[in-house]
């Protein structure tokens, strides 16, 4: 406890804190005090604080601590100074000196110290600090600047219930702080419990949906393939009757072309042509349905022809048989006479009308 109130210059008596007092010829016309001091939080130097010097009641410097937190002030004989050390988030600290020396003493002292600055804490009680934390005078007794030993012990005492209170915030921070890092602990656990359970059950769904969809592409596949069988079926189905119609058109085309009915035979043929379009198997029978159909015509013409030949011979015959019946004629000897129909026409051989021109009459 002495050696961290020697480090905070409250304890002014401890003998780590290094105090130079070194006396100069009595020829030197200079008097005053060299000052060196440090600014440190814990055994580090503390950078970027700021050092104000107050002498007689009026500023009368200013600096700025680099990384080592070192500075140097020169002090006048029979002056009082306050050196005031702060900086943003510290509680800052304050050192009084007396440079009232004996007249008779021209010299110069010199004078080092630490000052220690702690973190400034919410809620804590900070009034005393508005005084000195130490008080520095002349001591005709050891020639030497020394600490206000009552002073000291009288601030120590207050500076220790400020420490305990203090110390009090601390721990009451850190079982906060405790607690807080244990609720965000116990949070984060179950945050993760719940993103855990919330993967699983994403992982669940997600498996689903795949079986869902598997089971649904075996069934489009399923009902694809149902549905390709169904149209190979009707598509074969269409085929065999389509060949059915097509054997029955044939079928019927040469019983057509047997009974001479070669127009209507043809007839079949080319509706068969079209149930298959790219077959070309009815090609020859429909050449030869349509040499059928010329001949067929020939001989119709052929035959109307000897018809009318026929009627032309059977209308001269007429004619003669009407003249003889006008003048009847003598039988020939040996000749036998035929039968004559009614009407008085007589009958021949139904062979020769194709191929004879004229007609001979019989007596």
């Amino acid at each position: 406890m002495i050696l961290r109130r020697l480090i905070n210059l409250v304890v002014p008596f401890v003998l780590t804190i290094s105090l130079f007092c070194v006396a100069f010829s009595a020829s030197a016309q200079t008097v005053g005090v060299d000052v060196s001091g440090a600014v440190k939080e814990g055994w580090k130097g503390l950078e970027g604080t700021k050092v104000t010097l107050y002498k007689n009641g009026s500023v009368d410097q200013s600096l700025v601590t680099t990384s080592n937190g070192k500075f140097k002030f020169f002090f006048e004989a029979n002056a009082t100074y306050i050196i005031d050390v702060s900086k943003l988030g510290y509680v800052a600290k304050k050192i009084a000196f007396n440079t009232e020396v004996p007249a008779d003493i021209p010299m110069v002292w010199d004078f080092d110290f630490i000052v220690e600055l702690f973190q400034d804490q919410s809620g804590l009680d900070k009034a005393i600090f508005t005084n000195p934390v130490a008080k520095v005078q002349y001591s005709q007794q050891h020639n030497e600047f020394d600490y206000d030993l009552d002073y000291s012990m009288e601030f120590q005492k207050q500076e220790e219930e400020v420490f305990a209170e203090l110390e009090k915030i601390n721990e009451d921070k850190y079982q906060e702080d405790e607690n807080l890092r244990k609720e965000a602990e116990k949070l984060v656990k179950e945050q993760a419990k719940e993103l855990a359970a919330a993967q699983k059950e994403e992982q669940e769904a997600e498996k689903k949906r795949l079986i869902e969809e598997e089971k649904q592409r075996k069934q489009a596949e399923a009902e694809a393939a149902r549905l390709e069988q169904e149209q190979r079926a009707k598509a074969e189905e269409e085929e065999k009757a389509k060949e059915t119609q097509y054997a029955a058109l044939i079928t019927e085309a040469d019983k057509l072309a047997q009974d001479e009915f070669f127009t209507e035979a043809k007839a079949k043929l080319e509706q068969a042509t079209r149930i298959f379009p790219d077959k070309n198997d009815l090609n020859e029978k429909l050449a030869d349905m349509d040499r059928s159909i010329a001949k067929f015509k020939m001989e119709q013409e052929e035959r109307k022809k000897r018809i009318d030949q026929f009627d032309e011979m059977m209308a001269q015959a007429e004619e003669l048989e009407s003249k003889q019946t006008a003048a009847p004629l003598r039988p020939q000897v040996g000749h036998v006479d035929r039968p004559r129909p009614a009407g008085g026409r007589a009958l021949l051989p139904l062979h020769y009308f194709p191929y004879t021109t004229s007609l001979t009459l019989l007596p």
